[in-house]
């Protein structure tokens, strides 16, 4: 009996060994001031944490993993002050994050493959960077939040970006491209999708633009397209299968865009000066 229950024992700590084994972390920090913190629970999670400053100022990161398998997470920090914050929960989950300056990224992903990766190749990293010397403190912002199973998220910003993704639900799509003219007015970025296979891409050069996508429903495609200054797009669907394409350039165009009910199109395109533009249906089938 002493024999087959340390023989049990032995089972059990070799099963538990191996368990841990599928865990990887690997944290590489070169200058001074920098923070990492990587916990992990489950199975075949993965941690890369690269950090390097060339000004020697801080950086943060601190991943979490609980609960599933094969979680990836990366980060990889260049030069000062740059944050991440990555909590996955659930299984299959990726973040891929690259910054340099000064950044802060707040990922949470919560179920099953949820994917945040670059604009246009979710399999590769999310990118913002701002330069370096005098640029170093331009700073950019991306806040997502993922929370139902296979959305999928890709950004790349420089320079004066702010992005703001959530997704809840199955099978969304966000992506949002910013960039623009260090030391110039801030892009605003914010894409709200609730329902499911949902499809947003933002796209903005220049300086001072705001794009807001909010949709709830199913197979909705919302596109903002903005080049210039100080541009205002506003998308938000509500029910099945709505398309709404906005295109602006030059500077301070404005325009808005609500759909509610199934089976609507609206397409706007203003180019020039103080245009303004609003397009309301509501109902089944249409089409702007």
């Amino acid at each position: 009996m002493k024999k087959l229950t340390s023989l049990l024992f032995v089972l059990v700590f070799a099963n538990s060994m191996a368990f841990a084994q599928n865990n990887d972390a690997t944290v590489e920090q070169d200058g001074n001031s920098h923070n990492a913190t990587v916990t992990q629970t489950g199975s075949e999670s993965n941690a890369i944490v690269d950090q390097d400053s060339h000004f020697g100022t801080g950086h943060l990161t601190e991943i979490t993993q609980q609960a599933g398998s094969e979680n990836f997470a990366f980060v990889d920090q260049n030069q000062a002050n740059s944050e991440a914050f990555v909590t996955q929960t659930g299984s299959e989950n990726e973040s891929r994050s690259k910054q340099a300056g000064y950044n802060e990224l707040t990922v949470n992903q919560s179920g099953n493959g949820n994917v945040l990766g670059a604009y246009g190749d979710y399999s590769g990293n999310a990118y913002q960077k701002n330069g370096t010397g005098v640029f170093s403190s331009d700073k950019n912002d991306l806040f997502l939040n993922q929370i139902g199973a296979f959305q999928k998220a890709g950004v790349w910003q420089e320079h004066h970006a702010d992005a703001d993704i959530t997704q809840i639900g199955a099978f969304n799509k966000a992506d949002v491209k910013q960039t623009g003219s260090p030391q110039q007015a801030i892009n605003t970025a914010d894409v709200e999708q609730v329902g499911a296979r949902l499809n947003a891409d933002i796209s903005q050069n220049g300086e001072g633009n705001t794009s807001i996508i909010d949709s709830h429903g199913a197979w909705d495609t919302a596109i903002s397209n903005q080049s210039g200054t100080d541009h205002n797009s506003t998308i938000n669907q509500t029910g099945l299968w709505n398309t709404a394409s906005v295109s602006q350039s030059v500077h301070n165009n404005s325009s808005t865009v609500a759909q509610t009910g199934s089976g609507h199109s609206a397409g706007v395109t203003q180019t020039g000066s103080g245009n303004s533009s609003t397009v309301s249906q509501s109902g089944v089938g249409g089409g702007t």
